[in-house]
């Protein structure tokens, strides 16, 4: 305490009293805070600008008073308060709540509102004299960070809530696992699928997973998850498909996803099992076009065309190929008398007959009604003769066709084209010597005796 007898012994001692206030003046000036100072009394002491402008209306109606040092607590927040509110008891009740929390002085942070400030925090400390120091440091700026950070959050929630129903509305099933292998999110179809129970979810182990979901057929997938660069089609009980796959993010998460592929895997086998259909189809078209359909011989036009294959094939193995007609003797009056049932049984009986007798690699067609050929790769007159005569043997042995007894003969001509000649006149020149076989007496072979045919057999 400052004394007369302290100044006297120490005449210097006031100046640097005065010296240290006007220091701790400034100080107090150019602090952000707002500062003020009671006494044990209540009585305000010592403020700075800032404190005074927090309180206009107390300041202005008692600066007499505070320029004094006489004006209490209770004073300034009274004008205070009564500045904005009109309401009596809601103006006592604020006064007192003030006046308690300023008695108190416990070092609480308190947060107020003020029309002309906006957000403060404010700090009072009983000091040991039994005064109370107050600060307060304004916290707008804080404030609209913090309404900032909860608009934030709230968008992030709202993404978030709508990021989940839109994963739960996805039919595939989705496992979403950080990098330590725990599972972060899964949708109610990635539960369902692995038929894991209620007491699982985020934080579980793919490990423990794993063990869960065996019996759904799941436990292998998580035991060990397919390649990222790969996917895995799995089975299921009661005849599912499950097409897995596995993506690793950037953070190192991996994603495990599911897509019931049932439907896909039959729809394939449905289309699988119609295009093998159509092939059979197609197969049996190609035939129907190609071939006779009573005999089941080629026809006429897979002869026109095999018939220059086979005379190229012919020309590359440096052979001759050799052309038999073949035609039916007696066999109008059959068809004429028993009617083209029994001509057609005939018909069958003589493609049977060649089926029969022809060689590996020969190729025997119906051409016409009652005419055939038969084409060979390297025959020669001796050879074709032979099977001409076997033929002509076969086929005139009687057929019962109905209880009816039926005579029917053959004749053959035959005809050769040399190793790389056209075959333009080769069918020509057979069916001349067909007629010279039928001319002496049917039943009968001839042979093609053109000098130029002759020589290249």
């Amino acid at each position: 305490m400052l004394t007369r007898e302290a100044v006297e012994r120490d005449p210097e001692l006031l100046d640097r009293l005065l010296l240290e206030h006007r220091i701790l003046a400034e100080m107090g000036e150019h602090c952000p805070l707002k500062l003020a100072l009671y006494d044990a009394e209540d009585r305000l002491l010592a403020w700075n600008t800032g404190y005074a402008e927090l309180h206009p209306e107390a300041f202005e109606a008692h600066r007499t008073a505070a320029e004094q040092g006489t004006r209490t607590y209770r004073q300034v927040s009274t004008t205070e308060v009564a500045s904005r509110s009109a309401d009596p008891d809601a103006r006592v009740a604020e006064i007192d709540a003030l006046m308690a929390a300023h008695a108190a002085a416990d070092g609480t942070a308190v947060e107020r509102a003020y029309s002309h400030a906006g957000c403060l925090r404010v700090v009072k400390v009983r000091l040991p004299s039994g005064g109370v120091a107050g600060f307060a440091i304004d916290i707008n700026d804080l404030k609209d960070r913090e309404r900032e950070l909860a608009a934030a959050k709230r968008t992030a929630e709202r993404a978030e809530t709508r990021l989940a129903a839109a994963l739960e509305a996805v039919p595939a099933a989705l496992g979403l696992f950080d990098e330590n292998d725990q599972l972060v999110f899964g949708n109610s179809a990635f539960f369902d699928a692995a038929c894991l129970a209620e007491i699982y979810g985020p934080g579980s182990a793919m490990s423990d997973l794993a063990l869960a979901a065996a019996e759904a057929g799941w436990g292998e997938v998580l035991a060990q998850p397919p390649d990222p660069s790969t996917a895995r089609e799995m089975g299921l009980a009661g005849g599912r498909f499950t097409r897995i796959e596995a993506t690793r993010t950037a953070a190192g998460d991996l994603v495990v996803s599911g897509i019931d592929i049932s439907e896909f895997k039959a729809q394939a086998e449905r289309l699988k099992a119609q295009a093998a259909r159509l092939e059979a189809v197609g197969r049996e078209l190609h035939w129907q076009a190609h071939h006779d359909a009573l005999t089941g011989l080629p026809n006429r036009r897979y002869f026109d065309r095999t018939i220059e294959d086979m005379a190229r094939n012919a020309a590359a193995a440096g052979r001759a190929l050799a052309l038999m007609h073949l035609d039916l003797d007696r066999f109008k009056p059959i068809n004429d008398s028993l009617g083209h049932a029994a001509g057609d049984v005939i018909l069958g009986h003589v493609a049977g007959i060649l089926q029969d007798f022809r060689g590996d690699g020969d190729f025997a067609a119906r051409i016409g009604g009652d005419e055939f050929a038969i084409l060979r790769i390297g025959g020669d007159p001796a050879s074709m003769t032979r099977l001409a005569d076997v033929l002509i043997a076969a086929v005139s042995r009687p057929v019962d066709v109905a209880g009816a007894r039926c005579d029917v003969g053959i004749s053959a001509g035959i005809a050769f084209a040399a190793p790389g000649a056209s075959t333009d006149g080769l069918r020509q020149r057979a069916d001349a010597a067909l007629y010279r076989a039928k001319g002496t007496g049917r039943q009968r072979v001839a042979l093609d005796v053109s000098p130029p045919a002759l020589k290249s057999a």
